[in-house]
């Protein structure tokens, strides 16, 4: 059995997300609406058309398993819908655009959509109240994971701008180094 490892730009993205996703969550398998919910924010970011996101969703499920970057982790969907989660080589491909990209502004859209969430789901839990276990498995856990996902969002934001500097750096010396160049031969050297 041969497949093809095509990832469009969607795609890509789309992988991103679940990376995203599951970097800063517990649980290491998603189902098929936690995946439609990721595509859709991500969908949302690249501005892509409401109308179609469900499908869209659901064709871009298909393709990461043909490809192999998502495999299924429960019993084939007898039971109920499906649990996914990324393999291994899809985990590599988002782990280096990830590591090739720093944070951009829309990686840092769908951190920032994913950490007011779960901030929300902890601020319920919270004003339910509840015994021990509720705190730690409800507030108390979720809130140490949502903050060091924050940190870490932090720290590659940086890491981002640090590798913009240093460009942005390059770009002025070759410009720097054109112009002396330039200015170099416009002197009249002899009269």
């Amino acid at each position: 059995m041969s497949f093809t490892l095509q990832p469009d730009a969607e795609d890509a993205a789309f992988l991103a997300g679940i990376h995203t996703w599951l970097s800063i969550n517990p649980d290491p398998t998603l189902d098929e609406d936690q995946l439609r919910n990721i595509y859709r924010i991500v969908s949302e970011v690249a501005h892509g058309d409401p109308s179609t996101v469900m499908q869209r969703a659901t064709s871009a499920i298909a393709r990461l398993r043909e490809q192999r970057l998502m495999v299924r982790t429960d019993t084939a969907g007898i039971v109920r819908g499906g649990d996914y989660s990324l393999s291994r080589m899809g985990n590599a491909i988002a782990e280096w655009f990830d590591e090739q990209e720093g944070l951009t502004r829309q990686s840092l859209e769908v951190r920032m959509t994913r950490i007011r969430a779960d901030l929300g789901e902890i601020k319920l839990a919270a004003e339910e109240g509840g015994d021990r276990e509720h705190w730690e498995t409800r507030v108390n856990s979720p809130l140490r994971l949502t903050v060091a996902g924050l940190i870490e969002m932090i720290d590659r934001r940086q890491q981002g701008m640090d590798v913009q500097q240093e460009e942005i750096r390059e770009r002025i010396g070759l410009m720097l180094e054109e112009s002396w160049v330039e200015a170099i031969r416009l002197i009249p050297w002899s009269r």
